[in-house]
């Protein structure tokens, strides 16, 4: 029997992919093992009782005999499960892919890998034909393969003679690549999630990242109602660890929501363990490390990628700085990272003022009214610059407006020389009415432009 199954797994082997060559190999120690246990336990339980022909019908150990036949319907059914083995190692490697399977991401990727290939022949195979009408010297088929497209296209159901590979064939292929490249993306992130447990009255539930289980174990035998619960929300017995368990994802702890008996103490649903355990991870200065490492006369210190703000969320506080202050040091007793520290923008103290005497938010520089005098605006159109209306008519504003507070010398002038000052320029009615004229002229050529 064992060589048979030998040549099972050997012939499983050459049809599937090496990855999984390994777990054929357990598969077939595991069978010729629980054999050989259940063929012991058969000649054991055969030399229990002697037949009745042997030992005749006188004081025959009846009750005996009955325990003996109970016995070899156990050792039958065990060895059917034991077959069943066989069939095991048949699939392998012919199906999907568990999460189950410590190697999931790596089994998905290098199906990802043969499907891109499969899609890029099968686009080569359809162009060649296009271009030489045959696929005769295609270089991405071998001659087998030549042949069997050959015969396939000539059959009644191939009815897109225009190329080997139909439409749905590549469609149907690049659907299944979103589908791997899915799935890929979903085992990464569970392999990187952080599964949390909890104890209630009369036990405890464990994540088990290694079997991808979460398993409830009970002090005691529970009662019949919670073994009902369980089983109801898809949880299973099993010996081998002596827990309720089912598949580790979302869906679990949503399930265990559902079972009275395994509530935890602390009055949460088991969906808000497991987000309160995720948001502490996320919060962990580990989650966010950057790669570099600052040094102090007290020690090398990882740097995160977090503000103080949020580092003191997490529970760390403020220890020392780098010498340079460009770095604090925060620990929490048992550990110590290091976050960049916030460096303040100097204030403008003139922003307010500027907003409401500035041209634009684009002149808010510490630097009030940075509008351009007439005489600036009166170079730039001599220098064929173009000019806006608006500016012309704030410069005129601003220069109308504006009086001079202080003399040359830098000395305050009084009330009285500012009055002689308006009395001269009053008595200057034609420099006046050059400027004007001006002004005009410019505001002419603006708007012939």
């Amino acid at each position: 029997m064992v060589d048979q199954a030998a040549s099972i797994a050997q012939r499983q082997k050459e049809r599937v992919d090496p990855m999984y060559h390994e777990k054929i190999d357990a598969l077939l120690d595991t069978y010729a093992r629980k054999l050989a246990e259940n063929l012991n336990d058969h000649y054991a339980i055969e030399a229990r009782v002697p037949s009745i022909l042997v030992a005749g019908g006188s004081n025959f150990p009846v009750r005996k005999k009955e325990k003996q036949n109970a016995a070899r319907d156990r050792n039958m059914q065990e060895w059917q499960d034991v077959q069943g083995i066989l069939d095991m190692i048949r699939s392998t490697g012919m199906g999907g892919i568990s999460m189950d399977d410590p190697q999931a991401a790596a089994k998905l990727e290098a199906k990802l890998v043969k499907l891109e290939s499969a899609q890029e022949t099968m686009k080569a195979v359809n162009a060649y034909f296009r271009k030489n009408k045959t696929l005769e010297g295609c270089p991405s088929l071998t001659p087998e393969q030549i042949t069997k497209l050959q015969q396939e296209m000539s059959q009644s159901w191939h009815l897109d003679k225009s190329r080997p590979y139909p439409a749905y064939m590549l469609s149907n292929n690049n659907a299944e690549i979103r589908r791997i490249r899915g799935r890929i993306e979903q085992v990464r992130q569970h392999e990187d999630t952080h599964f949390a447990g909890w104890e209630f009255d009369g036990g405890r539930v464990e994540a088990n990242k290694a079997d991808n289980r979460l398993q409830v174990f009970f002090d005691g035998k529970p009662d019949e109602a919670a073994r009902d619960e369980l089983k109801a929300n898809g949880f299973r017995w099993a010996p081998s660890v002596g827990a309720w368990q089912r598949q580790l994802n979302k869906n679990a702890y949503y399930a265990a929501g559902y079972i009275s008996c395994i509530q935890p103490i602390s009055g949460e649903k088991p969906i808000d363990v497991q987000r309160s355990a995720q948001q502490q991870e996320s919060a962990a200065p580990d989650a966010h490390l950057t790669g570099e490492r600052v040094s102090t006369p007290r020690g090398s210190f990882h740097v995160a990628d977090m503000t103080r703000e949020q580092i003191e969320a997490a529970g760390y506080g403020y220890h020392h700085s780098t010498d340079d202050g460009k770095y604090l040091i925060m620990g929490n007793g048992t550990q110590a990272f290091a976050i960049a520290a916030e460096q303040r923008e100097q204030e403008n103290y003139m922003r307010t003022a500027e907003l409401s005497t500035e041209q634009n938010y684009n002149m808010i520089d510490g630097q009030i009214n940075n509008t351009p005098s007439v005489d600036e605006l009166e170079e730039k159109a001599k220098r064929g610059e173009v000019i806006s209306l608006s500016a012309l008519a704030a410069a005129v504003k601003a220069e109308d407006s504006r009086t001079p507070q202080r003399d040359p010398d830098g000395k305050k002038p009084s009330i009285r020389a500012q009055l002689k000052a308006d009395r001269a320029q009053s008595c200057k009615p034609q420099q006046r009415e050059k400027e004007q004229e001006a002004k005009r002229s410019i505001r002419q050529a603006l708007e012939m432009e």
